[in-house]
């Protein structure tokens, strides 16, 4: 049995080859999820980075060790630093310093004001539920 090889793009069973374009957009995307309300409120790493109200900087040095930002730009000719200026310049949850450092243009949105915290003990299965305080 003989094998062949078919060029990558041609083969019904290899991925397209995405543009620059695809690339920066799915590269947008992942930012703002990153920066998003939902998410920044449960990444401390990130959270760690921004501040409490989430408007600290990032630097692009960081954001472009993460694996899913690498994933994206994998097979493309730019590097991750460079399409996540890009994508991050095109956001309009994000800006971009002129020492190449991202953040989001708003604060974080406020809690609600009711919390929840459990009691004490890690076996309870009762919930105390506190009102805001005005």
């Amino acid at each position: 049995m003989k094998a062949v090889v078919a060029d990558k793009g041609t083969c019904s069973f290899c991925p397209p080859k995405q543009t620059e374009d695809d690339v920066v957009a799915k590269t947008r995307e992942q930012l703002n999820y990153y920066f998003s309300d939902q998410n920044l409120r449960r990444d401390k790493f990130l959270l760690s980075r921004t501040g409490p109200d989430g408007t600290g900087f990032v630097s692009v040095d960081e954001l472009q060790n993460f694996n899913r930002l690498k994933s994206i730009v994998s097979g493309s000719s730019l590097s991750v630093a460079e399409v996540v200026l890009v994508a991050a310049a095109m956001s309009d949850l994000l800006e971009v310093s002129s020492d190449h450092r991202i953040r989001r243009k708003q604060p974080l949105k406020e809690h609600s004001r009711t919390t929840r915290k459990s009691f004490d003990r890690p076996d309870s299965k009762y919930l105390l539920v506190c009102g805001g305080h005005g």
